[in-house]
């Protein structure tokens, strides 16, 4: 049997060509605008899409996958061999935690209105408890790595540093 999303050695588009790129154009334009992100790189092959921008500092990218909510990583920019690469970066829902715990995405589904309404919401979050880290502002960072150590612990049912 062939690896998911490929048929006859073709790869299967996720979704309408551009689609995820439109939608985040979309109900994210505002915020990248007004932050000075560029569009860095993206992919829409099956079974996930996802698209990547960068500013001076930050880089957020936005995910999509087959039977998954769309999610939505912030993270710092570093300078390797003189270029800027993707650093260290939490998810919206590390953020929500610290920042909004009481704070729902909503599930919806997986068409396109559900799609728009789910990221317009999202940029809605990280406008009212993002704009530090949009603003190169990394000081949260080890309190988000806390939280998302915390939930790997509670995932695995073990700490992470623990001997094995």
């Amino acid at each position: 049997m062939g690896s998911p999303g490929k048929r006859g050695g073709q790869v299967t588009p996720l979704s309408p060509s551009g689609r995820l790129e439109s939608v985040v154009a979309e109900t994210f334009g505002p915020l990248l605008t007004e932050f000075n992100f560029r569009k860095a790189t993206g992919s829409e092959l099956a079974p996930e899409a996802w698209v990547s921008y960068h500013n001076g500092t930050t880089a957020m990218t936005i995910h999509e996958e087959i039977g998954s909510e769309p999610w939505v990583k912030i993270g710092r920019l570093d300078r390797s061999s003189g270029r800027l690469v993707e650093g260290e970066g939490y998810s919206l829902s590390h953020v929500l935690s610290l920042r909004a715990p009481a704070s729902e995405v909503s599930d919806q589904g997986g068409d396109a209105v559900a799609l728009r309404d789910k990221l317009a919401e999202q940029a809605a979050l990280v406008r009212k408890y993002c704009v530090d880290m949009l603003q190169g502002d990394f000081r949260v960072f080890p309190e988000l790595q806390a939280i998302a150590q915390r939930q790997l612990e509670s995932a695995s049912g073990e700490p992470r540093n623990s001997p094995r």
